[in-house]
């Protein structure tokens, strides 16, 4: 039976129409080198919120390879007036290390 990343949401307790994925490419060198120095949570911080509006939940991917990428954090899409744009959901593991 194939997986969905859609069903992999539910299970979790997310509803995938509240969930935008994003992909960050280890080409660009500022992603690259916060995620290999321990300061990606910091670098997703910096993401424009506009990309992001209309959703609630944001699935980080770390880019390994042309379009593949690799699971790497859930966020909760705090209101777009704060400045905790990216707040960490640390309990949501959706399995998919």
């Amino acid at each position: 039976m194939l997986l969905k990343l859609s069903d992999v949401m539910r299970n979790a307790g997310l509803n995938p129409k509240e969930v935008k994925l994003a992909r960050h490419p280890m080409s660009d060198k500022d992603a690259k080198f916060c995620y290999e120095n321990g300061f990606f949570e910091l670098y997703l911080k910096t993401q424009g919120k506009k990309r992001f509006e209309n959703c609630r939940y944001i699935l980080n991917f770390v880019g390994t390879q042309g379009t593949l990428g690799r699971y790497e954090s859930a966020c909760f899409h705090a209101s777009q007036q704060t400045s905790d744009f990216y707040e960490p959901i640390v309990s949501c593991s959706i399995g998919l290390a």
